[in-house]
């Protein structure tokens, strides 16, 4: 199985290839995106699902049984993947050494429109947006702490790269969601009270939708720390091995350690602490050279 520093390493490299030339003005990404007539939600997520399965040799694939896909699916929605926190490839008898993409793991109208699924270790989320302004249309969901969010802003020609804090306080999504709550309890009292008494044969009754509303524009001069703390948040807190394997991968790390001297890839056994300095900006940007 893949030790955290290789699935961190390969992810940061894939985030990378999206997010592509982004000390330019107009990045190599959003070059292509505008290159496509009437940009939108569809195009972007075929984009971003393109530069994952280019990425590697063979190493991020789509589940290759339709059977298989639809069991994990069935599987992630009854909470039955460890409510949702760690990945079994065994059980559906896939590899263990691949990433496997899932596309609208939760059905085509609810987040996320990308899952990672890496043996061992808890799910990858990825939400893609687009907007011929500089802001998304968030609708009837707010950010959610786990995803990672790319957003195609026609407004500024761009792809931004964040998590729901760069956008989104504790205090106002508490305020939010409670005020979606009361509303939802008036609803019903009146539907109780009300409707339900009305003497007709075919009723009505209504349903609240909630509209949430971003009302600021994305600051341009954040993009770049942004892929950084994204970097950070997905080295520190996203990448969780279960503890089932916490033993196997410190011997996988072990051995790569005694071998270190012979490796000069970006999976060598450095310490952890490298990893943490990080320059985004001299990160490989030809993707397709890297050997794995």
């Amino acid at each position: 199985m893949l030790t955290k520093k290789e699935v961190y390493t390969h992810l940061r490299n894939i985030l990378n290839s999206i997010f592509e030339n982004k000390d330019k003005n107009v990045s190599a990404a959003s070059e292509h995106l505008t290159s496509i007539k009437n940009v939108n939600s569809q195009n972007f997520e075929t984009y971003i699902f393109n530069k994952c399965i280019e990425y590697g040799t063979n190493l991020v694939q789509e589940v290759p049984s339709e059977s298989v896909l639809n069991m994990i699916k069935k599987d992630y929605n009854q909470d039955k993947i460890n409510q949702k926190i760690y990945f079994d490839s065994s059980k559906y008898k896939l590899n263990e050494n691949i990433i496997y993409i899932v596309k609208n793991i939760c059905g085509t109208q609810s987040p996320p429109d990308f899952t990672l699924l890496i043996h061992g270790y808890i799910p990858i989320l990825l939400e893609a947006k687009s907007s011929k302004g500089k802001r998304p249309l968030w609708n009837c969901s707010l950010p959610n702490k786990n995803t990672i969010y790319l957003f195609y802003s026609g407004g500024y020609n761009r792809i931004f790269i964040h998590l729901s804090r760069h956008i989104l306080d504790d205090e106002t999504e508490v305020i939010l969601r409670d005020l979606y709550d009361q509303i939802k309890m008036l609803v019903n009292k009146v539907h109780e009270e009300k409707i339900k008494k009305l003497d007709t044969k075919k009723k009505w009754d209504y349903y609240p939708r909630p509209m949430y509303n971003q009302k600021f524009d994305y600051d341009l001069s954040q993009i770049n720390n942004f892929f950084q703390e994204v970097l950070d948040e997905l080295q520190n807190n996203y990448i969780i091995l279960s503890p089932d394997y916490v033993e196997e991968e410190d011997d996988i790390a072990s051995v790569s350690s005694r071998n270190s001297d012979e490796d000069d890839s970006d999976l060598d056994d450095s310490d952890e602490d490298d990893l943490n300095d990080l320059d985004v900006l001299d990160i490989v940007q030809d993707m397709s050279k890297i050997q794995l």
